[in-house]
């Protein structure tokens, strides 16, 4: 019999509305009475001329006819799946614990019988014996071949970089949970909304020809042509939990960020012929590892590696004038308590107190001009302007510590850093300066950041049931591109 819900003939309807029992909701079923032999086990809606009763054989009107339809209430009985059967199978088999019988030991069998052990003489010892302070201590054993493959491991107090105080660790992939406010107390700066004044005059140069053709292109080899296939994540929509996505072979989102940045500052150098005293160096995956002491007790150490890292010969122009910076001293650090700014790091105890700038001695491109990151899709706004500044931070400390010395407090000259996030279509800019690093207190100076957030490139809509093939770009706008060029052209002249 097959079920499906259907309207019902004429005499159906002429006998629902002259009957008074059939409710206007019902389940029409098409019966055939030659083959029906089932027991409809649901409540059956009489009807004064269509229904009298339910056999096993099928079903009898009144008059002794057998109707084509039946109606019947749609109810939860008829909708309840039922695990009787299933909770019956399973105490037949799982409600009884079997343990199994207490076994004698091999050697024992192959002596004898169980009755040997009384003459072994195996006496039972104390647990307790062998228990909390009365447990005996053994002499630490040491292999007779030193570079034996089982020789002990070291634990972390036999590094020789052990240190009792703990160090507390940033990385680029750390997301602080308060955001921006966290990593301004974190760096002691003053934030504010759009991109500095003295870059935004940059953003006048002379195109390229045909750029948004080649910026469009650019997309759509980092999302589309490349040829790369590889097994993506399962993917997971909130708005539809049960929707299950089948597996899709493309583009990693990773390697898409990555093709992104490149395409974007090779877009960038195109540009350089207009400037005379242009000369930027672009260097991937760039490692910095530097630390300073936060509030004056604790050690706080930033590491990671960016994507991509845009060198200079000479540093970047301050972003803002020295009265400013003076100003910055009357402005109050926000207040996240209870929590403290450090709970989102690491602590460890096994670390080396060291600058590295990612250069080596006698190089001339030295100063971070432009720090290319990306960041995943599921950050917030707050959170990823916090990494741009914790980089910033730390690329710039690093200088700083590289210029003046590590015991440097009052800057003779700001030092200036700008930050690039992105996730593929979405841009995150991001521009600060050092000017002090009087870190144990919250008064005086400040350090100042400035936050163009939330630029998209383009518009990516990905379906919410078809397959990623599917996705669209749509909404491509012009004016990111030439935000990021003017960070790249910011402190160069023209020819």
């Amino acid at each position: 019999m097959r079920r499906y819900i259907t309207s019902p003939p004429e005499s159906v309807r002429e006998a629902d509305s002259a009957s008074q029992h059939v409710t206007p909701l019902a389940l029409y079923l098409p019966v055939d009475w030659r083959c029906i032999k089932v027991f409809l086990g649901v409540y059956i809606e009489p009807s004064s001329n269509l229904i009298a009763e339910v056999h096993a054989e099928g079903v009898v009107s009144r008059e002794g006819k057998v109707n084509s339809f039946v109606a019947m209430r749609l109810t939860l009985c008829l909708l309840k799946v039922s695990h009787r059967h299933r909770l019956r199978m399973l105490w037949r088999h799982r409600g009884v614990i079997r343990t199994a019988s207490p076994l004698i030991p091999e050697y024992l069998q192959r002596k004898g019988s169980l009755a040997l052990t009384n003459k072994l003489k195996i006496e039972p010892i104390d647990a307790n014996k062998y228990v909390g302070s009365n447990r005996p201590q053994f002499e630490k054993w040491e292999p007779a071949v030193k570079d034996d493959p089982r020789f002990f491991t070291p634990t972390e107090k036999d590094s020789p970089d052990y240190h009792d105080e703990p160090v507390h660790h940033f990385t680029s992939d750390c997301q602080l949970s308060e955001g921006l406010e966290q990593a301004s107390i974190l760096t002691k700066s003053q934030t504010f909304e759009g991109m500095p004044e003295s870059v935004k005059h940059y953003m006048d140069f002379e195109p390229l020809p045909d750029q948004d053709e080649l910026v469009q292109r650019s997309i759509m080899q980092a999302h589309i042509w490349d040829p790369t296939k590889v097994k993506l994540p399962k993917r997971h929509n909130p708005d539809l939990p049960m929707w299950h996505f089948k597996a899709e072979k493309g583009i990693p989102s990773a390697k898409t960020r990555a093709i992104t940045i490149r395409n974007m500052l090779r877009l960038c150098q195109f540009l350089e012929p207009s400037y005379s005293d242009i000369s930027r160096l672009v260097k991937r995956n760039h490692y910095l590892s530097t630390f300073y002491m936060f509030q004056g007790t604790q050690h706080l150490a930033i590491k990671g590696s960016a994507d991509a890292l845009v060198a200079s010969k000479s540093a970047v122009p301050a972003f803002a004038s020295g009265d400013e910076v003076k100003s910055s001293a009357d402005f109050s650090l926000p207040d996240i308590f209870p929590l403290s700014p450090l709970i989102d790091l690491n602590m460890q105890h096994v670390y080396r107190s060291e600058n590295v700038t990612g250069w080596m001695d006698g190089a001339s491109h030295v100063h971070p001009h432009l720090l290319c990151l990306d960041f995943p899709t599921q950050w917030t706004t707050s959170q990823r302007n916090a990494c741009a500044l914790m980089m910033s931070f730390g690329h710039s400390l690093s200088m700083a510590k590289q210029m003046y010395g590590w015991e440097v407090s009052d800057l003779p000259q700001p030092i200036s850093t700008q930050c690039l996030l992105t996730d593929g279509h979405n841009f995150t800019l991001s521009f600060f300066q050092l000017n002090t690093l009087r870190m144990d207190s919250d008064d005086g100076i400040k350090n100042m950041a400035w936050f163009d957030s939330d630029n998209k490139l383009f518009n990516k809509i990905v379906p919410k049931r078809a397959m990623l093939r599917n996705t669209k770009y749509e909404d491509y706008d012009p004016q990111v591109f030439k935000k990021v060029a003017a960070m790249y052209l910011y402190g160069a002249k023209k020819a």
